[in-house]
């Protein structure tokens, strides 16, 4: 009997001990399993405030994830086939981390006092192939990077619905003639007829700028370099001493860069670069004086100028934080809204938890305006040749190819915006609550004043405005004189389910249309052709059907567009069907 007891006891006693331990574990929220990203954000939030350094460790390859304490700190290991969320989140955090880490370093650091102008010294193009390898040996320089899936191109991009781009039969001859593409490209670019409009497609690869990186791990000579050093536990990234990096733990060679031992590729999306005592010139381009030698980076753009544009020291202005989105084009509207300002969509938050950081771009008057519209006062805005501290140098943008994941982003932003904004009644010039963003039901015709105007645009007015009234619409028309306000221009925009114009800057507006705006582009005829708007259009989750014109050449680029008003009819007729038929998914 009392044998039977003691067994019964210490049976007891064992279940009593493995409950306290569960309910310790539970209490200290480590390691903790999250199923959604809001319960993950949630987590990391709470975890945050007893812990500053917190880093995430992925677990999933979806939204699942889980928080692991190693003993010498919370640290990182991010699955490449994580959800876009979480991978924004981490670059997020990876900016902030190297934002504290830089401006402890700066602190013991001054600007070279050189003479003269500035020398340029070695120049290193963001485009070259070994691009990151060169820009790792530069004490001074951090990178974080966003990375990308490459198993589904979909899960780089936050609009679900994508739309293939219809054009003519015309549009794609010229521009099969134009760019010598065979005609095996043909089914893959050219869907002929507007009915194609409606078909969606997953963005194809030639829409991204993906890039690979293969980590430097060891440096021989013993320094700490931008990926770290194995051995010492030393790194630019995360503590000295303790083995932890921002980007892994070394003693498990776990990187989110892949391991360490066998040099994985890193299969890059965006990137930023965090620079100590930059020299940025007018176009964005950065000199750092490094290990006695000035280096200057270039970063993507749009017709880079391989002249550096150096000038005397007394002319440089000098800032403490400044991010960098100037590049060529600065001065135009086209290339400010879809190259420039798309660069900062990815690092907003950033820029408003720190208000002190300036923007280096033109000062121009529609750069104040939308950089207002996003939440950044002018005071903010910085150009010409500047020194900073710290120089942040977000990844450039080539001719017309921004990135889609920044342009969703940006253009998410401003709905958004709009969306908590007394709105602007377009209709009665006044302003009023949200009435027109909740009634979406205008055609909206780009009246342009220079060049590439409408041969007929009288006819074409009348014509559209008729269908209009026929139908129960609005009909809006958009003239560039006088220059519009920027919120009364979101609001046009914003308010059309259907846009039409000749290929021109007014296009770029269609960052303020909702998803799934039906634009109608006309295009000179001939060799001229230029699909940047196709392309826009497209990445932004619009339905676009792109027409020529009836002349060719620079008489129609440099003059006025002659249009087939049978044919640009038919197409407003069958959108304004789609719009009636399919009005509530609208």
């Amino acid at each position: 009997m009392m044998l039977r007891l003691k067994k019964w006891t210490c049976c007891c006693f064992t279940l009593l001990c493995f409950m306290l331990i569960f309910l310790l574990k539970t209490q200290m929220r480590t390691p903790a399993t999250i199923r959604t990203t809001f319960q993950l954000e949630k987590e990391i939030n709470y975890l945050w405030k007893k812990d500053d350094n917190i880093i995430l460790k992925v677990k999933n390859v979806e939204q699942s994830a889980q928080i692991v304490n190693h003993t010498e700190g919370y640290v990182r290991s991010l699955n490449r086939e994580q959800s876009l969320s979480i991978r924004l989140s981490d670059l997020k955090n990876q900016v902030e981390n190297l934002r504290k880490i830089t401006l402890q370093e700066v602190k013991y650091h001054n600007f070279y006092d050189f003479p003269g102008k500035l020398d340029p010294g070695e120049m290193i193009y963001a485009d070259e192939k070994n691009y990151f390898s060169k820009v790792s040996e530069i004490n001074r320089v951090k990178i974080a990077h966003l990375h990308r899936v490459k198993s589904s191109l979909s899960k780089n991009y936050v609009r679900t619905e994508i739309y293939d781009a219809a054009i003519t039969q015309q549009f794609c001859h010229n521009f099969m003639k134009k760019f010598g593409i065979n005609k095996t490209f043909e089914g893959k670019f050219c869907h002929i007829g507007i009915e194609k409009s409606l078909c969606q497609r997953e963005l194809e690869r030639r829409h991204f700028n993906f890039y690979d990186v293969h980590p430097k791990t060891i440096d021989q000579q013993g320094d700490r370099r931008r990926f770290g050093h194995q051995g010492d536990g030393k790194t630019r990234f995360g503590h000295q001493g303790d083995g932890i990096t921002s980007f892994g733990h070394q003693g498990d060679g776990e990187t989110s860069f892949g391991y360490q031992g066998d040099e994985k590729t890193t299969f890059g999306h965006f990137y930023i670069q965090v620079i100590q005592m930059g020299y940025i010139e007018t176009l964005g381009r950065v000199t750092v004086y490094d290990e006695d030698t000035f280096v200057t980076i270039f970063p993507e753009m749009c017709l880079p100028e391989t002249n550096f544009e150096s000038t005397y020291k007394q002319f440089y202005k000098t800032e403490d934080e400044v991010f960098i989105i100037s590049q060529f084009g600065g001065n135009n509207f086209y290339h400010t809204m879809v190259e420039l300002i798309p660069r900062l969509s990815l690092f907003m938050d950033l820029l408003q938890s720190h208000p002190k950081i300036k923007i280096h771009i033109m000062d121009m008057s529609f750069t104040r305006d939308v950089l207002g519209l996003l939440g950044f006062d002018s005071n903010r805005i910085v150009s010409g040749f500047v020194k900073a501290k710290i120089a942040y140098l977000p990844r450039g943008t080539k001719c017309g190819n921004s990135d889609p994941l920044t342009l969703q982003i940006l253009s998410d932003k401003y709905l958004d915006v709009l969306s908590n904004k007394i709105n602007f009644n377009i209709l009665s010039n006044k302003m009023d609550l949200h009435h027109q963003r909740k009634h979406r039901n205008s055609i909206l015709l780009i009246k342009r004043s220079g060049t590439r105007k409408f041969k007929q645009h009288g006819h074409i007015r009348n014509t559209i405005s008729n269908i209009a009234s026929r139908n129960n619409l609005n009909f809006l028309e958009f003239s560039d004189v006088p220059q519009k306000k920027i919120l009364a221009t979101v609001a046009y925009f914003n308010n059309a389910f259907l846009v039409i114009g000749a290929h021109g800057a007014g296009l770029s507006n269609i960052l303020f249309s909702r998803p799934g705006t039906f634009i109608i582009e006309v295009v000179c005829q001939g060799y001229i052709i230029n699909p940047c708007y196709l392309d826009l259009s497209r990445k932004l989750g619009h339905r676009y059907y792109g027409i020529t014109s009836m002349n060719k050449e620079k008489n129609c680029f440099n003059g006025e567009l002659e249009v087939n008003v049978t044919e640009l009819v038919e197409a407003v007729e069958f959108f304004v069907q789609q719009f009636i038929l399919n009005k509530s998914e609208l």
